[in-house]
C-alpha cells in the first residue's frame, strides 16, 4: 500500500497554499499575509520552496496515518503498545511538530495499519 495523495488547495499552509493562492490571485482574488511572506522567502532563497513542499508532504503523510489509525479503531495507547513506546511518543508523532526518524514513522505506519502498510519511496510523476 502506498500512502499519499495529491494536495488539496489550502489543506496545509505552505507552498501548496502559496501556489494555489498565487494562481487565484492572478484571477483577481486577494493575496493574504501568508502568501506575501512565502513569496518573500522564496525570492530570498529559492530552495525555500522545495523545503515547504517537503514539509507539506510530511504533514500530509502523518495526517493520513492518523486517519488510518482512527479508521482501524485504534487509540494512541494501542499504537504505543504495538510499537513498544510510550503513548507520548505516539502523540508527538501525530502532532507532526517533531521531525521523527524514518524508522520510527515506518513502525508507526505498520502499527496503525495492522501490518498492512509500509513506507516506501515512489517516483514523482512530474
Amino acid at each position: 500500500m502506498t500512502i499519499g495523495a495529491p494536495a488539496v488547495p489550502n489543506e496545509v499552509d505552505g507552498i501548496g497554499h502559496y501556489r494555489y493562492r498565487r494562481d487565484r490571485s492572478q484571477g483577481g482574488q486577494q493575496v493574504d499575509d501568508l502568501d506575501r511572506s512565502i513569496e518573500g522567502r522564496v525570492a530570498a532563497n529559492p530552495e525555500y520552496a522545495a523545503f515547504l513542499d517537503a514539509e507539506v508532504r510530511r504533514q500530509r503523510l502523518i495526517r493520513q496515518l492518523v486517519e488510518m489509525r482512527k479508521a482501524n479503531g485504534l487509540t494512541q495507547a494501542d499504537v504505543a503498545a504495538a510499537m513498544k513506546v510510550g503513548q507520548s511518543v505516539v502523540a508527538e508523532i501525530e502532532s507532526s511538530k517533531a521531525d521523527v526518524r524514518y524508522s520510527t514513522l515506518d513502525r508507526y505506519a505498520d502499527a496503525v495499519s495492522g501490518h498492512r502498510a509500509r513506507l516506501e519511496l515512489v517516483r514523482d510523476p512530474a
